[in-house]
């Protein structure tokens, strides 16, 4: 077992790791411009003006998801 099967759980849907203690940073990065720094990794993004058509057909597809933020979403009918 490594380190970072030791050390953390992965959330295999959100596809980030949970510390199961406390940890210390090692560095800060401050960005000042996000959409700068994803265009330079080569990121994706789309804006649309509702993201409920988007969360319906995410909910309907055979993708693993998570959309536990969805609930603060503006004109949202209601809470996932």
């Amino acid at each position: 077992m490594n380190l970072i099967q030791r050390t953390f759980i992965q959330d295999d849907v959100a596809g980030y790791y949970i510390s199961q203690k406390p940890q210390k940073a090692i560095k800060k990065i401050v960005v000042n411009d996000i959409f700068a720094e994803l265009i330079k990794r080569n990121i994706e993004v789309r804006i649309v003006p509702n993201l409920e058509k988007v969360s319906d057909r995410v909910k309907k597809s055979k993708l693993d998801w998570s959309l536990c933020r969805m609930r603060y979403a503006k004109h949202m009918k209601g809470n996932l």
